[in-house]
């Protein structure tokens, strides 16, 4: 190789090399671009609005009841033990509805009307299955006396002792638990009391199928990528009005359907949840794969769970005051479910104070796998493509002197049920997603580093050839080749001079 090609081939191998640096931004530029281009939700074309709108995965929503096993004996005072049932598992259906942007398209409103479909396949029995459990009706109204005028008072206390059949703990079917049935004793209490009784039909999940949880109003991305599905307001608020802080009134994060693009592992990040009434932190666990796809998982840590007193940026949820809390694990919901003596805890009472909550029951074994909630996010897109938000729903028991059935009680946070949603992205949405994600990345990253890695193989080569070229020994060499090639060696001739 001459020594003008050697210098054309050094030359061109540093432009490459150039080259494949300077494309490193360009083309995290071209990415972001794209990415932002596919995920906002003002452009009703793109990708990430037909999945925000129809979420790609089946949704499950799964129930796990717990049966009281001793109910005699916890009438009469003893520790209750609870039997595990379940799963009973529906498909549940939540696609985007009432869609309204605003003017600016900064903005968009919708509902998510749900509606759900018993699977059996999936489930343990059918839901007209009976456990035994706590009677929430009779509890709520125990709960709500001494809130009541006197006279009130006396009132319905008559009427329950005069309702003697009426028992504390009661079998109840699946489907009646959840969906709903009309109780007896509100019927005829809602005739002494109407004020005390808005609704004679009682269910866990009364009205929720086929109905919304509100409207909620997100960001669209268009004047910030990293606001996308945050939440601006929910029913009309743009703060809860239940808690004691500002920082736990705050509505935070998106509802959990829909991410903004380009996560970091060290952000933190928010979930608000209509359920619990409150928004909740998830932070970064490790790393996994979800239908090949790489993903973040992202977790409730434990302090979330913790009381007031014990992690004090949490003194907001407890009520009515901070020398009111729960115990950590728990949280008192009542404010938002219409009065009713509801707590809510992750599944198995996880993360909760151990002496104070768990030891108060028998039955419940807490698992870190089973019953925290989270979700795998793919981190460019922000798309979560495994999620399971696990809520268990408990109510608060105590002993009541005034009335028969409930004077014996412990004082204890009654386990009822906990629930897994979850969904998990198609096997075909998982491939739409690589072939629109991970082919351009592969791609890309091709040309920048194989730009840089050909031109430095090139630099190598030139620069050996030019080092052999100038090397004392490789020149004595070459010109003895040349001597012999005119003839002129002899015997006496040395080869090495």
């Amino acid at each position: 190789m001459s020594g003008g090609a050697l210098v054309v081939g050094a030359v061109l191998g540093a432009v490459m090399i150039v080259l494949g640096g300077v494309f490193f931004p360009v083309f995290d530029k071209i990415i972001h671009d794209q990415v932002v281009k596919q995920v906002v939700l003002y452009n009703t074309n793109s990708t990430g609005f037909g999945e925000w709108k129809s979420p790609p995965g089946d949704i499950y929503m799964q129930f796990w009841f717990f049966t009281l096993a001793n109910k005699a004996e916890v009438q009469d005072g003893a520790k209750p033990y609870f039997a595990e049932v379940g799963p009973f598992t529906y498909k549940e259906h939540k696609p985007k509805g009432n869609i309204t942007f605003s003017a600016d398209k900064n903005t968009v409103n919708y509902t998510s009307p749900n509606s759900y479909e018993f699977i059996p396949d999936m489930s343990v029995a059918d839901p007209d299955y009976k456990i035994t459990t706590i009677n929430i009706p009779l509890l709520t109204v125990a709960d709500q006396l001494k809130f009541l005028p006197s006279f009130l008072q006396k009132l319905v206390l008559e009427f329950l002792e005069s309702y003697e059949h009426e028992e504390i703990f009661y079998e109840v079917s699946i489907h009646d638990i959840l969906w709903g049935y009309e109780d007896p004793m509100l019927v005829l209490l809602a005739k002494v009391a109407p004020s005390l009784v808005p609704e004679t039909t009682f269910g866990i999940f009364v009205g929720r199928n086929g109905s919304n949880d509100g409207v909620y109003q997100v960001y669209t991305g268009k004047n910030d990528p990293m606001q996308i599905s945050n939440i601006v307001s929910w029913k009309g608020m743009t703060k809860l009005e239940w808690w004691t802080t500002d920082e736990a009134n705050a509505i935070n994060g998106s509802d959990g359907s829909y991410n903004h693009p380009f996560w970091n592992k060290d952000d933190d990040a928010y979930v608000f949840s209509s359920d619990i009434c409150r928004s909740i932190i998830v932070k970064y666990e490790q790393e996994t794969r979800t239908r090949g796809i790489r993903t973040w998982k992202f977790s409730a840590p434990s302090y979330s769970m913790l009381n007031g007193t014990a992690y004090p940026p949490n003194a907001g949820f407890c009520l009515p005051d901070i020398d009111h809390c729960l115990p950590s694990g728990l949280l008192n919901v009542s404010k938002c479910q219409l009065g009713a003596p509801i707590i809510m805890s992750l599944p198995h009472f996880l993360f909760a104070d151990e002496e104070k909550v768990i030891d108060q029951v028998y039955g419940v074994r807490p698992d870190i796998v089973e019953h925290n909630t989270y979700f795998n996010v793919e981190p460019l897109t922000g798309a979560p493509l495994e999620v399971a938000k696990r809520i268990q729903i408990n109510i608060f028991m105590e002993k009541n002197a005034e009335i028969d059935q409930m004077k014996n009680l412990r004082t204890l946070t009654f386990p009822l049920l906990w629930l897994n949603e979850s969904a998990t992205i198609t096997v075909d949405g998982a491939n739409s997603l690589k072939k629109s994600l991970s082919l351009p990345l592969l791609i890309t990253e091709c040309v920048k580093w194989g730009l840089i890695g050909l031109g430095a193989v090139v630099l190598i080569i030139c620069s050996a050839c030019f080092i052999r070229r100038r090397s004392p020994r490789v020149r004595s060499l070459s010109d003895t080749a040349i001597n012999t090639s005119n003839g002129d060696l002899s015997e006496t001739t040395p080869i090495l001079r």
